[in-house]
Protein backbone atom coordinates (compact mmCIF):
# COMPACT_ATOMS: atom_id res chain seq x y z
CA UNK A 1 0.00 0.00 0.00
CA UNK A 2 0.84 3.95 -0.34
CA UNK A 3 1.46 5.57 2.34
CA UNK A 4 -1.35 8.44 2.40
CA UNK A 5 -0.58 12.15 0.71
CA UNK A 6 0.88 14.87 2.42
CA UNK A 7 -1.07 18.13 2.19
CA UNK A 8 0.24 20.93 2.38
CA UNK A 9 -1.48 23.63 3.98
CA UNK A 10 -1.29 26.73 1.85
CA UNK A 11 -2.05 30.13 2.97
CA UNK A 12 -5.66 30.90 1.44
CA UNK A 13 -5.35 33.65 -1.25
CA UNK A 14 -7.80 36.72 -0.86
CA UNK A 15 -8.65 39.47 -2.74
CA UNK A 16 -8.01 43.48 -1.41
CA UNK A 17 -11.08 45.21 -2.29
CA UNK A 18 -10.09 48.43 -4.47
CA UNK A 19 -6.45 46.86 -5.45
CA UNK A 20 -5.98 46.35 -8.77
CA UNK A 21 -3.24 45.07 -10.54
CA UNK A 22 -1.95 45.18 -14.11
CA UNK A 23 -0.74 47.31 -17.11
CA UNK A 24 -3.96 48.21 -17.93
CA UNK A 25 -5.48 49.35 -14.80
CA UNK A 26 -2.62 51.41 -14.36
CA UNK A 27 -3.10 53.28 -17.54
CA UNK A 28 -6.74 53.87 -16.66
CA UNK A 29 -5.95 54.99 -13.55
CA UNK A 30 -3.28 57.60 -14.83
CA UNK A 31 -4.45 58.41 -17.88
CA UNK A 32 -5.82 61.90 -16.63
CA UNK A 33 -2.01 62.56 -15.50
CA UNK A 34 -1.05 61.61 -18.95
CA UNK A 35 -3.78 63.63 -20.91
CA UNK A 36 -2.86 66.81 -18.52
CA UNK A 37 0.89 66.40 -19.37
CA UNK A 38 0.12 65.90 -23.20
CA UNK A 39 -2.20 69.32 -23.13
CA UNK A 40 0.50 71.22 -20.69
CA UNK A 41 3.35 70.66 -22.94
CA UNK A 42 0.93 71.41 -26.24
CA UNK A 43 0.28 75.08 -24.30
CA UNK A 44 4.06 75.58 -23.57
CA UNK A 45 5.18 74.66 -27.01
CA UNK A 46 2.40 76.91 -28.61
CA UNK A 47 2.68 79.87 -26.45
CA UNK A 48 6.78 79.23 -27.83
CA UNK A 49 5.60 79.74 -31.10
CA UNK A 50 3.75 82.21 -30.46
CA UNK A 51 6.12 84.63 -29.10
CA UNK A 52 8.53 83.27 -32.25
CA UNK A 53 6.41 84.38 -34.72
CA UNK A 54 5.86 87.82 -32.97
CA UNK A 55 9.19 88.48 -32.63
CA UNK A 56 10.32 87.29 -36.40
CA UNK A 57 7.24 90.06 -37.06
CA UNK A 58 9.09 92.98 -35.29
CA UNK A 59 12.24 91.88 -37.09
CA UNK A 60 10.49 92.50 -39.98
CA UNK A 61 9.02 95.71 -39.17
CA UNK A 62 12.63 96.70 -37.94
CA UNK A 63 13.79 95.67 -41.65
CA UNK A 64 10.95 97.86 -43.56
CA UNK A 65 11.59 100.64 -41.29
CA UNK A 66 15.87 100.73 -42.31
CA UNK A 67 14.53 100.20 -45.89
CA UNK A 68 12.01 103.54 -45.95
CA UNK A 69 14.65 105.35 -44.08
CA UNK A 70 17.42 104.85 -46.93
CA UNK A 71 14.58 105.32 -49.68
CA UNK A 72 13.50 108.54 -47.53
CA UNK A 73 17.73 110.05 -48.14
CA UNK A 74 17.57 108.87 -51.57
CA UNK A 75 14.42 110.38 -52.35
CA UNK A 76 15.83 113.93 -50.72
CA UNK A 77 19.08 113.40 -52.75
CA UNK A 78 17.45 113.06 -55.79
CA UNK A 79 15.56 116.51 -55.34
CA UNK A 80 18.28 118.31 -54.56
CA UNK A 81 19.81 116.90 -58.01
CA UNK A 82 16.55 117.90 -59.83
CA UNK A 83 16.52 121.27 -57.86
CA UNK A 84 20.47 122.02 -58.82
CA UNK A 85 19.99 121.04 -62.58
CA UNK A 86 16.80 123.18 -62.92
CA UNK A 87 18.63 126.49 -61.71
CA UNK A 88 18.47 129.23 -63.45
CA UNK A 89 22.10 129.93 -63.63
CA UNK A 90 23.14 126.68 -64.20
CA UNK A 91 20.61 126.67 -67.10
CA UNK A 92 21.91 130.14 -68.80
CA UNK A 93 25.33 128.79 -68.46
CA UNK A 94 24.80 125.72 -70.76
CA UNK A 95 22.50 127.62 -73.44
CA UNK A 96 25.14 129.98 -73.67
CA UNK A 97 27.97 127.26 -74.04
CA UNK A 98 25.62 125.75 -76.51
CA UNK A 99 25.12 128.76 -78.51
CA UNK A 100 21.90 129.82 -77.85
CA UNK A 101 22.04 133.80 -76.61
CA UNK A 102 19.32 136.39 -76.87
CA UNK A 103 18.87 138.01 -79.92
CA UNK A 104 19.22 142.51 -80.38
CA UNK A 105 16.23 142.33 -82.91
CA UNK A 106 13.02 139.90 -82.38
CA UNK A 107 13.54 137.10 -85.09
CA UNK A 108 11.54 137.23 -88.31
CA UNK A 109 9.15 134.49 -88.86
CA UNK A 110 8.33 133.81 -92.82
CA UNK A 111 5.31 132.04 -93.69
CA UNK A 112 6.42 129.35 -96.34
CA UNK A 113 3.20 129.30 -97.92
CA UNK A 114 2.65 132.48 -98.27
CA UNK A 115 5.81 133.55 -100.07
CA UNK A 116 5.29 130.28 -102.36
CA UNK A 117 1.61 131.89 -103.29
CA UNK A 118 3.03 135.75 -103.87
CA UNK A 119 5.93 134.23 -106.15
CA UNK A 120 3.39 132.07 -108.28
CA UNK A 121 1.56 135.95 -108.52
CA UNK A 122 4.40 137.61 -109.62
CA UNK A 123 5.16 135.12 -112.07
CA UNK A 124 1.79 135.47 -113.17
CA UNK A 125 2.00 139.11 -113.76
CA UNK A 126 5.24 138.71 -115.54
CA UNK A 127 3.52 136.70 -118.37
Amino acid sequence: MTAPALRRTRPSLRAIPGLRSGLAETAVRYGWVFMLSVIGLMLFFGVIYARVFLDKSAFDIADFQSEIATQQQLNQQLHLQVSELEAPGRVFGVATELGLIHPDQPPIVVNAIAVGQQSGQQREQVK
